[in-house]
């Protein structure tokens, strides 16, 4: 394994220690997963941090779980989480597939797209309009369905997880006493 990989796999599992070991409910921090997998899956790319603290906010979900669950869609993702959840909306809308208009748009994503700031989401949401009013329908149905399913399904997995690890991590921390 490349020296690379072996980081980015630490990295994740940072990411996942927050998650499980902050100090709100399981419930909370369960909630607050979903929040951001269902704002992470939604087609609102550059507004997801914001939206998803937000809706932690209201909900009183977790807002650190929120937002680090949002990444699940980032520069490296985006492409293949966008292009499923079109073809979702694609067959929930019972709309013809628009080839040439979603080729342009992610050859244009990849190429030309600067992600990192404002104005470069502005471009590709200016471009992907004007490259056809047909991704764009799709892209939300299919985003918010994938989100609402993935959104249900997670909450028990989440709840149980963090139960799970804590429970583990707490008899780890008495065995260690006992010593």
């Amino acid at each position: 394994m490349s020296g690379e990989r072996k980081k980015r796999i630490r990295h994740m599992r940072d990411y996942v220690r927050i998650i499980i070991h902050q100090r709100e409910a399981p419930e909370a921090v369960a909630l607050g997963v979903c929040i951001g997998l269902f704002v992470g899956l939604s087609p609102l790319y550059g507004l997801q941090m914001i939206l998803a603290l937000l809706l932690a906010l209201i909900l009183h979900g977790s807002k650190i779980a929120a937002v680090l669950t949002v990444w699940i869609t980032n520069p490296l993702t985006v492409i293949p989480i966008y292009s499923l959840t079109y073809w979702l909306g694609v067959r929930l809308l019972s709309m013809p597939h628009q080839h040439q208009p979603l080729r342009k748009f992610i050859l244009y994503c990849i190429h030309h797209a600067h992600w990192q700031n404002p104005e470069g989401i502005r471009t590709v949401l200016n471009e992907s309009i004007r490259l056809g009013r047909g991704i764009l329908p799709p892209l939300f149905v299919g985003g918010l369905a994938a989100a609402a399913v993935s959104s249900l399904v997670c909450y028990p997995l989440a709840k149980s997880c963090v139960r799970h690890f804590r429970a583990v991590r707490s008899l780890q921390l008495m065995i260690g006493e006992k010593k």
